[in-house]
């Protein structure tokens, strides 16, 4: 009996606890609801009293008077959803300014014909909360970390026209964060002056759009555009310039960038148009785009995909390539366009495991030891019709390979210094050239193929060769070559020696292709000249034995040892 009146005693105390409690939490919630609102309307409050100058809707303000502002937070308010211009304004003898304009969320200002100077520390002049800003005048900023525009929480900023100079360190001109949208179209400059100070900083899907005016960066390790999780187009007129090493036009995470037009140029060391730090895409549809001093790249990529359709292209200096891939998975599309570079080991495309495909493109390398393409390690490279690929000075050849899959389709591809060939192939992979013209002139030994380990197969084809000591096909270490119809091998000058094959340990096949056409050539148009020496098999094959197909075979004066011919079809002369 005592133990069940002490039982409904606790159940009942347990109830009432918990009745208290909630009860508590109630009050407290509303205690908390009203204070954030009195908190809030404090706050909106001070918003409209802590500067200067308060706008109202369609203001048009040219005179201040500043004798307070030294005890204000700043100079003008724009308040929520407001539309005013500010036009007129010279501030210059008061260079300790607080901010100029505080630009709330969904307004609109006009800054038009100001000019303004000032050089407080950690302090942007322009406040810019998910509401738009238009610039029209000039605005100096001499302090440290002080920004012109700090445009947050999607805030568009439209540069029309004036000058705008950060002169102090890491001070940007356009800060922009969250949505937010900055457009450039103007016929002023936009320069910095401090080092690690960008004309843009940008980030989490901002929109650039530069289509006029001039943007200019001065010290090194600034850029003209620091950029993360963004769009940015560049096209018209816009010319946009670095100046000092360690500076680049782009300085790129996980962007969309597309250049259609412009001129885009750096004139530092190890400074690059485009510096992509992981996985985006690179459009260039057109403009002008040139590095002046060495280990400067057009666009040093990770994983990107990267389209070149139009544009020029070029480097000046050595170590500096048109696209310096360092990724395992990047795409390379080239469509069209002129690309060139000038110094030594410049090379047009310096790759690591990319895929790379040419289509009608012009492709030059003017330096010693500058090859079209350099592939590390493997890739799968593509060269269609229309292309013009040309190597000029000495060891440069047009493709340096190591365990690539290389396929030729058409194009001219020419090299014309000493040492230099058309495709060096370093370790094992597969050739595979099915059209184009390849042609090594002037330079001596020079190879169209120097092959390590490869499967070679000739399809189609015309090639040439005008000079001293120069091979066809120059390859070791059990190459298999098979070669088809549709190929025109020839000599254009007396000093080749008659040399057109230099084989060693390894296999050279002429067969017919497969084919149901019953009217398909039989006859190889083709004048096989061999230095070989050690084993070397040479195969003569017919998938037809019916038909015979004739194949003369010149030797050179030179010692050959150990050539074995081996015949698989009925008919066959040799001499």
């Amino acid at each position: 009996m005592f133990s069940n009146i002490h039982s409904k005693k606790k159940s009942s105390f347990i109830i009432l606890l918990i009745f208290l409690l909630f009860f508590n939490k109630i009050i407290n919630s509303k205690i908390e609801n009203l204070s954030n609102n009195l908190l809030k309307e404090e706050n909106e409050e001070e918003s409209s009293s802590s500067y200067v100058y308060e706008l109202e809707n369609d203001d048009s303000i040219s005179t201040i008077d500043l004798d307070e502002y030294e005890y204000k937070k700043g100079i003008f308010y724009n308040p929520k959803n407001n539309e005013a211009t500010i036009k007129s304004i010279s501030i210059l003898d008061k260079t300790d300014l607080p901010i100029f304009l505080y630009n709330d969320e969904g307004s609109i200002c006009t800054l038009n014909n100001i000019n303004l100077v000032n050089e407080k520390e950690s302090t942007p002049m322009i406040e810019n909360i998910n509401a738009e800003i238009n610039i029209e005048g000039t605005i100096t900023q001499k302090g440290t970390s002080s920004h012109i525009i700090n445009s947050i929480q999607g805030g568009t900023v439209n540069i029309n026209s004036g000058d705008l100079t950060t002169n102090g360190g890491s001070s940007y001109i356009i800060n922009s964060s969250k949505g937010g949208t900055v457009n450039i179209n103007t016929a002023g400059t936009l320069k910095t002056n401090g080092e690690g100070s960008y004309i843009i900083n940008s980030s989490q899907g901002t929109t650039i759009t530069i289509s006029k005016g001039t943007l200019e960066t001065t010290i090194q390790n600034t850029h003209i555009i620091s950029s993360n999780s963004d769009t940015i187009t560049i096209s018209g007129t816009s010319s946009l310039s670095t100046n000092a090493g360690s500076s680049h036009i782009i300085n790129s995470n996980s962007d969309e960038i597309n250049i259609s037009g412009g001129t885009l140029t750096t004139s530092g060391k190890s400074s690059y148009i485009i510096n992509s730090n992981s996985k985006g895409t690179i459009n260039i549809k057109g403009g002008t785009l040139t590095t002046n001093l060495g280990s400067s790249h057009i666009i040093n990529s990770y994983s990107d995909t990267i389209t070149i359709t139009s544009g020029t292209l070029s480097t000046k200096k050595g170590s500096s390539h048109i696209i310096n891939s360092n990724s395992k998975d990047g795409i390379i599309n080239i469509n069209g366009g002129s690309l060139s570079t000038s110094g030594s080991s410049s090379h047009i495309i310096n790759s690591n495991s990319d895929t790379i495909t040419m289509n009608g493109v012009t492709l030059t390398t003017n330096g010693i030891s500058s090859y079209i393409i350099n592939s590390n390690s493997k890739g799968k490279i593509t060269i269609n019709g229309g292309s013009i690929l040309k190597t000029s000075l000495g060891s440069s050849h047009i493709i340096n390979s190591n365990s690539d899959e290389i396929t030729i389709n058409g194009g001219t591809l020419t090299t014309s210094g000493e040492k230099s060939h058309i495709i060096n192939s370093n370790s094992k992979g597969t050739i595979n050239i099915n059209g184009g013209s390849l042609l090594t002139l002037n330079g001596k030994n020079s190879y169209i193929i120097n092959s390590n380990s490869d499967t070679i197969n000739i399809n189609g084809g015309t090639f040439t060769t005008e000079c001293e000591g120069c091979i066809i096909i120059n390859s070791n270490e059990n190459t298999n070559t098979n070669i088809y119809n549709n190929v025109e091998i020839k000599f254009t000058s007396t000093k080749t020696k008659s040399i057109n094959f230099n084989i060693d340990s390894s296999t050279i096949k002429f067969s017919e292709q497969s084919s149901n056409d019953q009217n398909a050539e039989n006859d190889y148009n083709i004048k096989s000249y061999i230095n070989g020496n050690n084993s070397t098999n040479f195969f003569l094959s017919n998938s037809n034995s019916e038909n015979s197909i004739n194949v003369p075979i010149y030797f050179s004066s030179g010692e050959n040892k150990n050539i074995n011919f081996l015949f698989d079809f009925f008919n066959c002369s040799y001499k």
